[in-house]
């Protein structure tokens, strides 16, 4: 927010910026569903909202305009359902606009305006924004091609929405029987609101329902409208009830919400859906989101948790952070108890340290998150003397997001090669002095170095170092290489169960029937780390080994 504001402040010159903002309702694979078009209010700055892939593409082009003209960054807003869908898209013409870098002295011109002017650069600069700005931002609003007013002038319910909701609205509408007899405003731009449209919109309207993902925030904003445009104008929302004030719509919730106003019947589980959910719900097993079979994570885990077993009894605090090892925090893994942001496992593991407590301390951190933000809580551990232990969980790539290289892959985002950072020697220059490297499939080696760390009597860190399964798998495939599942003997399995109940990897499988484990060979990459817990020998490789 801080750079944001001062770009706000100082404008870009010439080029353009397009902050895209992927938000995430209902939280499905996010830490929260925070609303960014929040942030577009107090940065004042333009928050465009596509609905579907085709207008993902368009507005994009739109936004770079707008940040042209504007000289400042435009908001990009896309939602889940937008993001996690595809579609044919019409490109338009390609352009390439040839340039060549100047200097842009706006920062510094502004600044000694001001000065020369004997006013404080900021309130100045913050003046120019609502006298010079503003006004252009409602101008373009205004006039944004993807704010779409459907309407005859004959209604008396009108429905404003925004994103991934106008689709829902245009659903529910069809459900109910009610396409052209309720004005439907489609949202492209949110902020700010098109004050000129939407005055058009309720003229002639009785009642309006505004829907929106994930916050009130077009409701608030036309609250404030319509004390001028319309004050006897009923409006319906996340406020009034109609509307759930978190998580993720559809158009079952948003059909519910209009029949409540208008009075038709309707219900989401009909006499049908009821019969099906009665009928396939007690067939559906519960499972967990879970780590790839043959994840060099869950292997440093399971020797983490041995290795605090020796060490504590079992006792102690971790903390994780965001990324695919998130899910160490999972049954019957269990590894941490706290996870906050990209990057804060370190940090709030250095807080927890100074407070005193007389338990082991681990916070676990990828190689991706740890250049991305882990290096300055590493300084402050190892100067201030932060007793905890690191794990650094590097298997090689950007894993949860896409697979995309980072400053230790060996290679940039455009596959060009680049020279390797030595996530080791960045831990030694940080001032920690135990730092080792361990390979998380020889469980022994790393249940025996982890344990020392833990011993260790100031910051350590330990750097488990394997690649990522899907992507060994990936290559694999490109090299023509099969991967050759373990196998269990059930003549040595005795049932116990050990490999699952603590270990949990996805291709170890019970048979209720044999009262025995096998291992799913489609899922199996063959590391063979299962075999390491086995206490009965039971499981091998194909070869016998």
């Amino acid at each position: 927010m801080d750079p944001l504001m001062h770009i706000t402040y100082f404008g870009l010159g010439k080029g353009a910026m397009v902050l895209a903002s992927g938000d995430d309702p209902q939280g499905w694979s996010s830490a929260n569903e925070q609303d960014t078009r929040l942030h577009g209010y107090t940065l004042e700055l333009p928050v465009l909202e596509p609905s579907n892939p085709q207008e993902a593409k368009d507005m994009t082009i739109e936004a770079f305009k707008i940040s042209e003209e504007l000289h400042a960054p435009v908001i990009l807003r896309l939602v889940t359902r937008v993001c996690h869908t595809s579609a044919d898209v019409t490109f338009g013409p390609i352009r390439k606009i040839e340039r060549r870098p100047v200097v842009f002295s706006s920062f510094m011109d502004a600044y000694f305006k001001a000065m020369m002017a004997k006013k404080a650069p900021i309130p100045f600069l913050h003046e120019r924004i609502h006298r010079d700005r503003m006004p252009k931002m409602r101008e373009i609003s205004n006039n944004f091609p993807y704010n779409r007013l459907e309407m005859d002038g004959d209604e008396k319910l009108g429905v404003i929405s925004t994103s991934v909701c106008n689709l829902y609205v245009d659903e529910a509408l069809s459900v109910l029987g009610l396409e052209g007899k309720v004005a439907h405003l489609k949202m492209g731009m949110s902020n700010p609101l098109p004050d000129r449209i939407i005055a058009e919109f309720v003229d002639s309207l009785d009642e309006v329902l505004v829907v929106e993902e994930t916050e009130p925030f077009v409701e608030h904003n036309l609250k404030a409208l319509l004390k001028d445009l319309s004050p006897g104008l009923k409006l319906y929302g996340k406020e009034s009830g109609h509307i759930p004030l978190s998580g993720e719509l559809n158009t079952s919730i948003v059909a519910e919400a209009l029949a409540k106003i208008t009075g038709k019947p309707y219900s989401r589980y009909t006499q049908e859906v009821s019969s099906l959910i009665a009928e396939y719900e007690p067939k559906i097993t519960a499972r967990l989101v879970t780590l790839c079979a043959g994840c060099p994570h869950r292997a440093t885990f399971y020797a983490a948790k041995r290795a605090l077993a020796r060490l504590s009894g079992g006792k102690f605090i971790g903390v994780g952070d965001i990324g695919c090892y998130g899910l160490g925090a999972s049954p019957p893994l269990m590894a941490f108890h706290h996870i906050l942001c990209m990057g804060g496992s370190i940090g709030l593991s250095n807080g927890i340290a100074h407070t005193g407590i007389d338990v082991p301390i681990i916070a676990y951190i990828g190689d991706s998150t740890f250049f991305h933000a882990g290096i300055p809580s590493l300084i402050d551990a190892a100067y201030n003397g932060a007793k905890i232990t690191v794990i650094v969980m590097d298997n090689g790539v950007t894993a949860m997001t896409g697979f995309q290289p980072h400053p230790a892959t060996g290679f940039t985002a455009t596959g060009r090669p680049a020279k390797k950072i030595s996530i080791e020697e960045i831990c030694r220059a940080c001032g920690v002095e135990f730092v080792e490297v361990v390979d998380p499939y020889d469980l022994k080696g790393t249940e025996e170095t982890i344990l020392k760390a833990l011993e260790f009597p100031d910051a350590s860190v330990v750097i488990a170092r394997r690649l990522c399964a899907t992507e060994q798998v990936r290559r694999w495939r490109r090299e023509g290489i099969t991967p050759k599942p373990f196998i269990v003997d059930p003549e040595k399995c005795t049932g116990c169960k050990l490999c699952i109940t603590t270990f949990g990897c996805p291709a170890l499988v019970w048979d209720e029937e044999e009262r025995k484990t096998r291992i799913d060979v489609t899922l199996c990459i063959g590391c063979g780390v299962c075999a390491q817990i086995c206490p009965s020998n039971a499981i091998h490789s194909p070869g016998g080994d």
